[in-house]
């Protein structure tokens, strides 16, 4: 398992490798100044629930969980972070649950990257009144798109590579406050959206920004 852990003050990430158990994550962060930490990536965690110490972190804007297989939803203890405003869910083979959405209110960005379970989002963001950016890209099991449940001030939305996805049905007045629609077909001739949106980090860095074949390749 992997923690990578981004520094307010110093503007630097830190990479940490750790056994796959929860008390070598509780045993490590006391001594992280964690105040100061305000965006984590955790790759590979063996595990459907969050170690209790992570939560430490209460400044945490932006979190990310990256090749994590046992993550089948969004777990409900993420209501703890209310600075939360960045979240993403990549190379995640069982996610497929984004009830817990509902209970992220100050949300502005959500990636959900190449899940190959995801098959349908719509109702869950009922709640999410500050979504702009919501990334859905890669997720070639992606039939159902409820638009009219989505969040209207959604400004950049990307749907490349969701093959199952009719995107010639989204009507363009779902989103009044919409300025970039990615939905092509990634592999062949694919761009990214270049809009960025206002109060959110950039310190998310797996969006993909290059094509090499079919493969996504990661900053």
């Amino acid at each position: 398992m992997i923690i990578e852990l981004h520094h307010r003050l110093r503007d630097l990430w830190c990479s940490l490798t750790l056994a796959d158990d929860r008390k070598a994550l509780a045993s490590v962060l006391p001594f992280l100044n964690a105040e100061s930490v305000d965006a984590m990536k955790i790759v590979g965690y063996p595990s459907d629930r969050l170690p209790a110490a992570i939560f430490a972190l209460d400044g945490l804007e932006s979190l990310e969980f990256c090749q994590c297989p046992l993550l089948s939803g969004i777990p409900a203890s993420l209501s703890r972070f209310a600075h939360l405003c960045e979240l993403a869910f990549v190379d995640c083979p069982d996610f497929h649950d984004i009830m817990g959405i509902s209970e992220l209110g100050s949300l502005r960005a959500l990636h959900i990257v190449n899940c190959a379970s995801l098959d349908a989002v719509g109702g869950e963001f009922s709640a999410c009144g500050q979504l702009e950016l919501l990334d859905l890209s890669h997720n070639p099991a992606l039939k159902q798109m409820d638009v009219s449940r989505l969040p209207k001030n959604i400004r950049i939305l990307d749907l490349r590579g969701c093959f199952e996805l009719d995107v010639e049905d989204l009507p363009d007045a779902a989103w009044p406050a919409l300025v970039s629609l990615n939905a092509v077909d990634w592999t062949r001739s694919g761009t990214l959206p270049t809009d960025h949106v206002k109060g959110v980090s950039s310190k998310m860095r797996h969006l993909c920004t290059r094509r090499r074949g079919a493969t996504a390749e990661a900053e």
